[in-house]
């Protein structure tokens, strides 16, 4: 494997990966049962700056998916998702044997306020990613 996440990172093939923060939770689908590499990178890598939560690797095509479980505060939730990406990408932790070949953010909202008045308040508790849709 490409990837130097040391403990970290778990390598499963599930049919429905779950993670939960912030009374928000995201599901990761899985039906063909592809190798996933799940990686906690808020409460585990060690890294400079802001961190998103999680980061879920489609290992046969190299593509990472950077989660970030927010409770309301957007800015700081982007802010996160960016900085992961930059230093996860950065050859000076040897994280990576190359670059993603693509990549992709969620950042998935419990409840937030409006950051404009034209824009509708809402409030998303769940979420849930076909992993068949980044094949």
């Amino acid at each position: 494997m490409d990837y130097n996440f040391g403990k970290c990172a778990k390598v499963t093939n599930k049919i429905n990966i779950s993670k939960s923060e912030n009374k928000t939770k995201v599901i990761i689908h899985n039906p063909k049962k592809i190798e996933i590499l799940v990686v906690q990178v808020n409460k585990c890598l060690n890294i400079n700056g802001k961190r998103c939560d999680w980061l879920f690797i489609i290992v046969n095509n190299n593509k990472g998916i950077f989660i970030e479980l927010k409770g309301r505060n957007i800015i700081e939730g982007f802010k996160q998702l960016g900085n992961s990406i930059l230093e996860i990408e950065n050859i000076k932790y040897n994280f990576l044997y190359k670059k993603f070949s693509k990549k992709e953010c969620y950042l998935i909202l419990n409840n937030y306020a409006p950051l404009s008045s034209n824009m509708i308040k809402k409030q998303i508790r769940y979420f849930k990613i076909s992993i068949a849709s980044f094949l």
